[in-house]
């Protein structure tokens, strides 16, 4: 008779009794698989979280497996603990509360097994095992621990259970290799709590090393391939399998013990280390390793846990089938359709004009545009100077010029305030302009030419501005007004009429040269009702306070800026110039001249440098207040960043006349 330990397990989810069971195994399973013993459904428990490990009434152990949440028994955490009656058992969250029976005594397993006379009368049923494996064979001298235990004794005698082996029971016909198997090798490794619990089963494909333990990386994941307790084993990692040549090799801890079985033959690790068959590993201090050939077996005993390795062929991957359940993703659909028609008709429809104008929402770039390129139409404002007064002098007015009145100028140049010049020396003594040569011939070709050099007309040799060059004392030559700030091209203001439909400019007499109603020669040459040739009847007009007055040139500009943005800022700092001219002025009423200014413009707007270039005013003080008034502008900054430098900046400093 052989007698076993009942004990009663009862699961608590919180303070509710899930159920009872009740168990005899010396060995029970604890964890999440559906293999286990005592079965827990708990999301913080192990798969394989504990085993619970009976050898006598008051040797009842329990072993952490090296579980995630741990195993606490009566509220300390343990990895192995000796178990009594009333003990309570914590797995994550699900308490057990074990209660351990008296010995009871059943009969021996060869009734049960059918061995002698009295097989089969009132024998109890075997205990549970694994399902045989129908397409596995049995290594010769290994225990295969996926088999059916098949007990084995002589007729009439009694079972050692020591003497119980392992085998299988074939239900069907094999299943040849090369449908399940491949060329490619790998290695099997199988985890056992002592000989008969299956912890683990892995397969390696390709062949690589494998470690169990509890060893963690620097982020705290775990570094094994399989987590055992290290206080179990005695150390954080340790190696089962590792790479050997083109092969691999079971590792052999110090003091592990076991075997190794090749082509039918097993032979003991004591034995191949007499031999001297074993090589030194590198794995862990005094451990050594044994290269496994194909078809080898080995199986390692170590701290209660047994390792078996064995090198095997790869099995074929098996196709799984995957199935689409359309009406879950009927809205998904809906929502790409519905989407995909939008891209459609705005990638076919044309946009209008106006959407895709931006600038209304940019009025920073509307504004920097409208600096740096003002319309073509805007027109340039007419200066103070050429204003008509308010108050008009008595007097008479002047005939105009008989013929049409002429524009003077370039005709294809815009209107502006720029005057004509003719280049030459600034000390000629004799300034002039060319004719056109064709006017010149037709008028000075036989007796044409006579009759007019005879006549006295305005376009006669005898005028000075009829020679065949041109000759002035300006530094350029245009075709410009009359009059202006500065020399350039321009169209209108009237003028002498080299340009135009008319030779005269709108005289005040017949036969004259005059320029508007500004009388020269002529009756009633004034501006009242009066005759004569004054400019009133009988009268003079008053002195009239005049302040001075300061003309801008054209800039030379190298830059992002144009001309336009430069002259616009200085034109709002016009009066700082002024300022600087009008301190020198009270000192000396005479002062007049040119002064041409150079500055730098930063990328920020800032003016960075500034100095007067060129002046013939005569005043250092005068000018030096200029420079520092231009350096202390700002300027917008110019597109792109980079400088802006302004080579010459000219101002025509005049003062008041003293009255008329």
């Amino acid at each position: 008779m052989a007698s076993k330990i009942p004990m009663t397990f009862q699961i608590f989810q919180g303070e509710e009794l899930v159920r009872t069971e009740q168990l005899t195994q010396d060995i029970i399973k604890v964890g999440k698989l559906p293999s286990s013993h005592l079965r827990i459904d708990d999301d913080n428990v192990s798969r394989m979280h504990a085993v619970i490990e009976v050898t006598g009434p008051d040797e009842i152990f329990i072993i952490d497996l090296g579980s995630a949440s741990g195993t606490i028994v009566n509220g300390a955490k343990v990895n192995k603990s000796k178990l009594a009656n009333g003990d309570e058992i914590l797995l994550g969250g699900t308490r057990v509360k074990v209660e351990i029976g008296q010995p009871i005594e059943i009969e021996d397993a060869s009734k049960s097994a059918g061995v002698g006379g009295a097989a089969g009368v009132g024998a109890p049923a075997m205990p549970s095992v694994p399902a045989p494996n129908p397409f596995a064979a049995p290594a010769a001298g290994l225990a295969n621990p996926f088999a059916a235990p098949v007990a084995t004794a002589a007729a009439g005698g009694p079972v050692d259970p020591e003497s119980v082996r392992y085998g299988v029971v074939a239900s069907g016909p094999a299943v040849s290799a090369s449908e399940v198997e491949t060329d490619q090798q790998a290695v099997e490794v199988v985890i056992m709590w002592g000989d008969n619990s299956i912890l683990s089963v892995q397969h390696l494909s390709p062949p690589r090393p494998y470690t169990v333990g509890d060893a963690a990386d620097a982020k705290g994941k775990s570094a094994t391939d399989y987590l055992i307790d290290g206080t179990l084993l005695g150390t954080s990692s340790l190696s089962v399998v590792a790479l050997s040549g083109s092969g691999v090799a079971a590792v052999i801890p110090p003091g592990a013990t076991g075997d190794v079985t090749v082509n039918g033959v097993t032979t003991s690790i004591a034995e191949l280390d007499q031999k001297g068959q074993l090589q030194a590993s590198s794995e862990m201090p005094g451990a050594k390793q044994f290269p496994l050939p194909t078809g080898a077996v080995s199986k390692v005993s170590y701290k209660g846990f047994t390792f078996v390795v064995k090198p095997v062929a790869a099995g074929r991957i098996v196709g799984a089938g995957t199935s689409i359940d359309l009406k879950t993703h009927i809205w998904t659909g809906v929502s790409i359709a519905v989407h995909l028609a939008l891209i459609l008709v705005m990638y076919f429809g044309a946009p209008g004009g106006s959407g895709l104008n931006l600038d209304l929402m940019t009025d920073d770039n509307r504004f920097a545009r409208y600096l740096s390129e003002p319309p073509e139409t805007q027109e340039e404002e007419q200066p103070d100077w050429l204003q008509p007064s308010e108050e008009q002098d008595p007097g008479g007015k002047g005939k105009r010029h008989a013929g049409d009145e002429g524009a003077m100028g370039k005709t294809e140049a815009k209107k502006s305030n720029n005057r004509y010049g003719i280049e030459g020396p600034q000390d000629n003594q004799d300034p002039h302009m060319a004719r056109e040569a064709a006017l010149q011939q037709a008028q000075t070709a036989g007796i044409l030419g006579v009759l007019q050099a005879s006549s006295g007309a305005w376009n006669s040799p005898t005028s000075p501005f009829g020679r065949e060059t041109a000759l002035g004392n300006d530094p350029m030559s245009a075709l410009g007004a009359l009059m202006g700030d500065q020399i350039g091209e321009n169209f209108g203001f009237g003028g002498l009429g080299l340009r135009g439909t008319g030779r005269g400019g709108g005289g005040t007499g017949e036969g004259t040269i005059g320029l508007g109603n500004i009388g020269t020669i002529g009756h009633g040459g004034g501006g009242g009702d009066g005759s004569g040739y004054g400019s009133g009847a009988g009268g003079f007009r008053g002195r009239s306070a005049r302040v001075p007055r300061i003309r801008q040139g054209n800039a030379d500009v190298h830059g992002s800026l144009s001309k336009e943005v430069i002259r616009r800022v200085v034109q709002r700092h016009l009066n700082e110039v002024k300022f600087c001219y009008e301190q020198q002025l009270a000192q000396r009423p005479d002062l007049r001249g040119r002064v041409v200014a150079s500055f730098i413009i930063a990328a920020d707007g800032r003016v960075q440098s500034a100095a007067i270039r060129e002046s013939d005013l005569g005043s250092p003080p005068a000018e030096a207040c200029i420079s520092q008034a231009i350096q202390r502008w700002s300027f917008p900054a110019p597109e792109g960043g980079g400088l802006v430098v302004v080579n010459s900046y000219p101002f025509v400093l005049e003062a008041p006349e003293g009255g008329e």
